[in-house]
């Protein structure tokens, strides 16, 4: 869903679907998109129509990330990373997290999604709900 609170600022957002990312996999998600998606299905990317700064990533979970390894969340623009990283301890509790300092341009036409890289010996935490802000210049 996008929210338009002013012309500078789109509000990108998901549900996780409490759906969860295998041990060791990186798996990804997209804005509009219900769950996380399985990289072999393809790798998909949202689009930007103008110039601007991605800022205020938010990511939680509804339970807690094993103990065995962190869960890493990557904002991922025209195929890259960013430094918009939430890393969510091995052991991590139920929360909203969230990366509140970097901002990431990105170009018209940029594609962007979410990267999910899951370091744990088992399944991740519960995937509940992400957003991002992008505000266009």
């Amino acid at each position: 869903m996008s929210i338009f609170p002013s012309s500078k600022l789109s509000i990108f957002t998901s549900h996780g679907l409490n759906q969860t990312v295998p041990a060791g996999a990186t798996w990804y998600a997209l804005p509009f998109n219900l769950g996380v998606i399985n990289p072999a299905a393809g790798t998909f990317q949202e689009s930007v129509t103008r110039s601007g700064t991605f800022r205020n990533l938010f990511f939680a979970i509804n339970s807690a990330q094993p103990g065995t390894g962190s869960l890493v969340i990557t904002l991922i623009v025209d195929g890259a990373g960013t430094p918009l990283v939430i890393t969510i301890p091995a052991g991590g509790g139920i929360a909203n997290y969230s990366n509140l300092v970097d901002q990431p341009r990105a170009n018209p036409g940029s594609g962007f999604r979410v990267d999910i890289l899951n370091n744990a010996a088992i399944a991740s935490a519960l995937i509940s709900r992400w957003a991002v802000e992008f505000w266009a210049d």
